[in-house]
């Protein structure tokens, strides 16, 4: 997990897995910038971060609520291409969510 930081107060974070049947794929599992914060290049930061600190990947994959407005335009405008939408339930609950991959050869929009 990598954390966001000013003046010793956690802004954000990113967490990043390595895919269990490709080692050049990983999975953007969750990001996360304080509102009060958000559209100064935190987010741009942390997912740079993360795929450097994986190292040799060709792909990163995401997925976000559907309705989640501000994450959806975040993936679009790192180059992000959408892959599919999908339902999950857990505990009862539904969340209808969209998956987005980045090829990195591609570049990344910091």
């Amino acid at each position: 997990m990598l954390v966001a930081e000013s003046a010793g107060e956690i802004k954000g974070f990113a967490n990043f897995f390595p895919s269990k049947q490709n080692i050049e794929e990983a999975e953007l599992a969750a990001i996360y910038i304080l509102p009060e914060v958000q559209s100064q290049g935190l987010g741009g930061k942390l997912l740079s971060k993360g795929i450097q600190e994986l190292g040799g990947l060709k792909t990163l994959f995401g997925v976000v609520e559907k309705e989640n407005r501000i994450g959806r335009r975040f993936y679009e405008s790192k180059g992000f291409k959408y892959v599919n939408e999908f339902v999950e339930k857990l505990q009862g609950h539904v969340f209808k969510s969209i998956k987005w991959y980045l090829r990195l050869h591609d570049g990344i929009r910091i």
